[in-house]
């Protein structure tokens, strides 16, 4: 481990342990994210950092980010020299959400919100390029989504259901935002039904998921085994009309951003709604027909062990046990306090399950099941946070499209589909993971053209988030006349001392072949910090969060 970390007198002997915690709970361990972390004396420093955070304000809106980034693409306005090349090319008002997230994930300084947020946003899975509307109405639209999955992610997850349920932007893109009650010819035949679309994956995608769950996780079956399936076609009919008359607030976009959708009531279907053993009676209003509606999808007991698994998996490990499952589950359907879908108590299981704690639970251990593949959006903001990089603009020039999707393989809301980038169940075929009955979910955007590329498009963005941002390099430089601090340093930072001592000397090795000339000495201690830097994130246990 290393022995020398900037800024701290004495690197605590659990200093691994604590930023693997990082890894777990942010975008990515920063220098002074770690020495914060390391100041905390107490046994119970994990309780005592997630309080920090709970408390800790968030102060993004996506929506004024939009408007802020807008500017820079008026016609007539000379985009900033600064900012013309590298990473980041102005493609359009589309994607200014993606933009204003990256930032937000790199440096805010509520950062369990923020990886909160990114893990809801796998499960609420929303394209920002929606077509419906307009790309200026989806760009807003798509900020005020991501405020208000924000707002909501350490509060109740009926909330979250309430207001994705109201979305404009999840009402363009899964098209019930315009839907209209049924209607009938003269001899009552049906000529128009309800859109499905939403009800459909509400139940699927949101909530409950395609079979009945015990609270472990473990499916349930019937007599001969089956699994027992969670809703029918005849659920999926009735809870369509609860999505009718729902359509888009009036007035000007960049006003009505954070606004839900507004209520026709002339549009709204009149009859009774019977699903999942639920019944709201014919001409209950159509506001109050969505609140019961979300109760009565929110109360089914698949919920806690459907989301808290996802939930485990974007944040610590791709198989946790029926146990661990069981316990997030149970801190769902019960806090403490009697209150069902409570975010915090989630978060916190979550975080400080023995499981998630396990420091037995690395490479080179004789049985080794834990970690999960990092995102290819995970390993660039820790890039982004080791460097200490900051952007004085309401974005990042790591937003360029199709770049970051072509190259990196992966953008903030930009995912092909519904289905997210991933599914929460996908195994690679024909692996011993497969084989072993254990699933990676990342893995499915990690094809064997896409490794190589999301390490080229890293290298890339580590010489260019130095060229356009500002960024804290002065602490890796002053380590870099010797290359065993510098790397055992950012071995530590990157991946909480997961690459073998074997592995650090050999990379130690090569950058210390860098040779420093003293009449370029800054610039010699500049390369060796980024051939660090490179070496460090293409190693297997860089790519694996532990």
């Amino acid at each position: 481990m290393a022995s020398v970390f900037p800024g701290v007198d004495e690197v605590p002997a659990d200093a691994a342990d604590r930023i693997r915690f990082l890894h777990m709970a942010t975008f990515g361990a920063s220098r002074e994210s770690a020495i914060d972390i390391f100041g905390i004396k107490a046994k119970s420093w994990r309780h005592q950092w997630i309080n920090r955070q709970f408390n800790t304000p968030n102060t993004t809106d996506h929506a004024e980010n939009v408007a802020d980034i807008e500017v820079y693409f008026k016609p007539g306005l000379q985009w900033p020299s600064s900012l013309a090349g590298g990473l980041y090319h102005p493609a359009g008002s589309k994607i200014h959400t993606v933009r204003s997230l990256w930032k937000s994930f790199i440096e805010a300084e509520d950062q369990l919100r923020k990886r909160v947020t990114a893990s809801l946003l796998s499960i609420f899975s929303l394209n920002q390029q929606f077509d419906s509307i307009g790309s200026r109405k989806n760009s807003f639209f798509s900020a005020g989504f991501a405020n208000m999955i924000e707002a909501n992610a350490f509060g109740n997850y009926r909330d979250i259901l309430l207001g994705v349920s109201k979305s404009p932007a999840m009402g363009g893109y899964l098209t019930f935002a315009g839907n209209q009650k049924a209607a009938y010819d003269s001899e009552g035949n049906p000529t128009q039904l309800p859109d499905e679309n939403y009800a459909r994956e509400v139940l699927q995608l949101f909530s409950i998921g395609l079979f009945e769950l015990k609270t472990n996780g473990q499916p349930k079956t019937d007599a001969e085994g089956n699994p027992i399936e969670t809703y029918s076609q005849e659920d999926i009919l009735n809870l369509a009309r609860v999505f009718t008359g729902w359509n888009y607030p009036d007035g000007r976009i960049d006003v009505i951003a954070n606004e839900p959708l507004v209520l026709d009531e002339s549009q709204h279907s009149p009859e009774e709604k019977r699903f999942l053993g639920g019944v709201i009676p014919e001409n209950t209003p159509g506001a109050q027909t969505l609140e019961m509606a979300i109760d009565i999808i929110f109360n089914h007991p698949n919920v806690g062990p459907f989301v808290s698994k996802q939930l485990i998996q974007r944040l610590v490990m791709s198989n946790p046990s029926p146990d661990y499952i069981e316990a997030v589950a149970a801190k769902f359907n019960n806090n403490g306090s009697g209150v069902r879908g409570d975010m915090k108590a989630v978060i916190r299981r979550i975080l400080t399950h023995p499981e998630a704690q396990d420091s037995t639970n690395l490479p080179g251990n004789q049985v080794f099941s834990g970690g999960k593949l990092r995102e290819p959006m995970m390993r660039l903001t820790a890039i982004a946070r080791a460097m200490g990089t900051k952007s004085t603009e309401a974005f990042f020039p790591i937003g360029k499209h199709p770049a970051s999707l072509q190259g990196l393989g992966q953008a903030p809301m930009m995912p092909p589909s519904i289905f997210h980038f991933f599914r929460p169940g996908y195994a690679p075929a024909g692996s011993a993971i497969s084989d072993l009955g254990e699933v990676a979910p990342e893995f499915q955007i990690s094809s064997g053209a896409a490794i190589p590329s999301g390490i080229n498009f890293i290298n890339d963005a580590i010489y260019d988030l130095e060229l356009l941002l500002d960024t804290e390099l002065q602490p890796m430089i002053d380590l870099a006349p010797n290359a065993v601090d510098l790397v055992d340093y950012l071995c530590l930072l990157l991946t909480g001392d997961a690459i073998s001592a074997s592995d650090r000397a050999a990379i130690a090795e090569v950058v210390g072949n860098i040779s420093i000339n003293p009449n370029d000495e800054e610039q010699d201690l500049k390369r060796r910090m980024r051939g660090a830097l490179r070496l460090i994130a293409a190693h297997p246990n860089f790519l694996v969060q532990y």
